[in-house]
C-alpha cells in the first residue's frame, strides 16, 4: 500500500551534508600527444610518402615499358591482318565482277573492255583502289566483315582464283 494512501506522506528531502557544488567552468581536453610528437610523425609520413612514391613511379614505368614493347611486338601481326583483309576484299571484288560479267562477250576481270584501267602499273601489282571502288559491291552494313577479317563470312573462293 502507498504511503499516500495510508494518509503519511513523506516529503523528499535533500541528502544529509546537502547536494555537492554543480561544476560550470570548462573542463579542457586531455592532449593525446603533444605538438613535437605530431610534427615529427607528419614528417616521417612524408619521408614514407616520398619512398613509396618513387618505387611505384619506377614500377609503373617497368608496366608502361612493357606495355609499349607489348605494342611493338604485335604491331607486325596487327598490319598483317589488315593486309589480309584488304586482299581478301579485293578478292571479293574480283569475283564480284566475274559473276556480274560471265555473259558479256570478250569481257576480261580487272580490264575496261580489254584495256587495263590502271596502265602505268606493272602486270602483277596491287592497284591502289579508291574507297568508292573499293566499296563498289558492298552495302554500307557489310563493312563489318572486312573490319571482322576473322570471321566466317565466304568471301574465300577456292576455285577459280586466276
Amino acid at each position: 500500500m502507498s504511503s499516500y494512501a495510508s494518509g503519511k506522506f513523506k516529503q523528499d528531502m535533500p541528502p544529509p551534508g546537502g547536494y555537492s557544488d554543480i561544476h560550470y567552468q570548462r573542463i579542457p581536453a586531455q592532449r593525446l600527444i603533444g605538438y613535437k610528437s605530431a610534427f615529427l610523425a607528419s614528417c616521417v609520413l612524408s619521408v614514407y610518402s616520398l619512398y613509396y612514391y618513387n618505387n611505384r613511379r619506377k614500377y609503373l614505368n617497368r608496366m608502361w615499358v612493357d606495355y609499349k614493347d607489348y605494342l611493338v611486338a604485335v604491331e607486325p601481326l596487327s598490319l598483317a591482318e589488315q593486309d589480309r583483309a584488304y586482299l581478301r576484299h579485293l578478292r571479293h571484288n574480283r569475283n564480284v565482277e566475274r559473276d556480274l560479267m560471265k555473259n558479256v562477250p570478250g569481257w576480261k576481270v580487272g580490264t575496261l573492255w580489254g584495256q587495263p584501267v590502271y596502265k602505268n602499273l606493272p602486270e602483277n601489282a596491287l592497284p591502289n583502289v579508291s574507297v568508292f571502288e573499293f566499296y563498289g559491291h558492298r552495302n554500307i552494313n557489310e563493312m563489318k566483315e572486312v573490319v571482322w577479317p576473322n570471321r566466317d563470312v565466304g568471301l574465300e573462293d577456292t576455285d577459280n582464283d586466276k
